[in-house]
């Protein structure tokens, strides 16, 4: 029994730092008890927010803390479980310890705050506790990183959808398409591929951001995407300019790669950019932005 508590122990800081490594220098090919406590954390509360969608808010930061949380409870129950493994005889004082000790004495070892009620004895452990030590101020170190990466994907994110927002109320406001200007239009179509290149690079990167909605609508990518179809496709056929054209289709490339990605969160693989930014929307509960101003007589 007490082996099998050690292998236990040990196999579950193993689960923990392997995928603490992935998120942080490997996030494309690994993390998968990131991504799966994220998934759940996401549909819980998306559940929560069916009668007031604003709740989903909270997705995001509370994904990252049931992340984090995840990783401290299997380090120090694994630690536990060690600990646990060698009661009695490694401790001092003698007597008998049950795992409510165990986890105790892991609690304290891993914020190193250290105890007086409880110590190891045996040679062979003393090592363990400041490893144990070490271990957790490298998760928080690690979690802090991780957090503060996240934030400006966010940032940058936003700022796109933003400026699609801007684009949209323009045509509205003034009546005008935007692919009525062809010079003016490929500048802005070149803009808005580049930050869409980057937002699918970011989102490969740091998977757990597909999980954060914001509250402005106008800051909300997954409702304008759809809207960015719209441009794509008609810029693609646009003869008055090559220009145009070239970066049109180049956009329609960017959103199918992003629809791609999405395809991972979704469970549509193969599926067509319309389809998925659609889906995006609808896990966002948000309502696709496909509509076009119409034209006012010149």
């Amino acid at each position: 029994m007490d082996a099998l508590r050690t292998v236990v122990g040990i196999a579950l800081i193993a689960v923990a730092l392997r995928d603490i490594f992935d998120t942080l220098f490997y996030p494309t090919g690994g993390a998968k008890l990131n991504r799966i406590v994220s998934r759940a954390s996401w549909l819980a509360l998306r559940r929560l927010a069916r009668s007031r969608p604003s709740l989903l808010g909270f997705a995001g930061p509370g994904a990252l803390a049931a992340v984090v949380l995840t990783w401290g409870i299997l380090i120090i129950g694994g630690f536990s479980l060690i600990w646990w493994a060698n009661m009695p005889e490694a401790f001092r004082p003698p007597g008998e310890h049950g795992f409510l000790d165990a986890l105790y004495f892991s609690l304290v070892t891993i914020t190193s705050i250290g105890s007086g009620v409880v110590v190891v004895h045996a040679e062979a452990l003393r090592l363990l506790a400041p490893i144990e030590t070490l271990i957790g101020l490298g998760v928080l170190t690690a979690s802090i990183s991780w957090i503060l990466s996240i934030y400006p994907v966010l940032a940058r994110r936003r700022s796109l959808a933003h400026e699609v927002a801007l684009v949209r109320e323009a045509e509205e406001t003034s009546g005008r398409r935007l692919l009525d200007d062809p010079s003016f239009a490929a500048v802005v179509v070149e803009s808005l591929t580049e930050q869409l290149i980057a937002a699918r690079r970011d989102l490969i990167y740091f998977p757990i951001t597909y999980y954060f909605r914001g509250d402005d609508p106008r800051e909300s990518l997954p409702s304008l995407l759809p809207y960015l179809i719209r441009i794509a496709d008609e810029g693609s056929i646009q003869e008055e300019s090559t220009a145009l054209r070239l970066r049109s289709a180049m956009l329609r490339g960017a959103l199918s790669d992003f629809a791609e990605t999405l395809g991972h969160f979704l469970g549509l693989e193969g599926a067509d950019a319309r389809r998925a930014m659609e889906a995006y929307a609808h896990d966002h509960m948000r309502q696709p932005a496909t509509g076009a101003p119409e034209r006012r007589p010149a």
